[in-house]
């Protein structure tokens, strides 16, 4: 594995194991958003104790937010298009909130309704302002995150929790003007890669 930066001010870990929430049968979702239709406005939310699943099957411009995204429970990125690969999610401040899981890993007891969802997708996350990890952000593939703020992979002060963990499968790519992290960054068979102005 190789880092590339103009500066890095963080340690970055590296492990073979990969983290996907067990599960003794398939998920059933509390909500499946279409990201090629989605169009509400404001902030996309999901709440502590809820799963939702984002189908990007058919949304190659991504799912775009005119807010921020706020993920304190379990969203599950899919896509059963081997055309359309990527899940892009767009917004003005994304935040995966502590002991939250934001991923498109999928469990190995599969998906209500998306048994045929690919094994490999890739996870792209681009904010106006700022990335912060709380939880778990991983990918079945490569994880890109752009921030015109900040990329933060920390607990919250004073909060008691599991280390926040930024992994990929294959290569990671970090984007922003600050970078802060106390945390576990992996990149499994890729590398990672860090541009930041720091």
């Amino acid at each position: 594995m190789t880092f590339r930066a103009s500066v890095v001010l963080c340690v970055v870990f590296c492990c073979q194991s990969v983290i996907v929430p067990a599960y003794a049968d398939p998920v059933n979702p509390s909500r499946v958003v279409d990201a090629s239709t989605y169009s509400a406005g404001g902030d996309f939310k999901v709440d502590s104790g809820q799963t939702v699943v984002v189908d990007f099957s058919h949304a190659p411009q991504g799912l775009q937010v005119g807010g921020n995204i706020v993920n304190n429970g379990t969203l599950f990125a899919v896509s059963t298009n081997a055309q359309q690969n990527y899940a892009n999610f767009l917004a003005s401040n994304i935040t995966n909130g502590t002991g939250a899981v934001f991923t498109t890993n999928l469990p190995a007891s599969g998906i209500d309704g998306f048994a045929s969802a690919i094994a490999n997708l890739n996870l792209s996350l681009s904010a106006v302002n700022n990335i912060v990890n709380q939880g778990v952000l991983s990918s079945a593939g490569s994880l890109s995150m752009t921030a015109g703020g900040s990329i933060s992979n920390v607990l919250p002060q004073g909060v008691a929790g599991l280390t926040p963990v930024m992994q990929a499968i294959n290569t990671m790519n970090l984007n922003a003007a600050g970078l802060v992290n106390s945390g576990l960054i992996t990149a499994n068979t890729g590398n990672i890669n860090i541009l930041s102005q720091l």
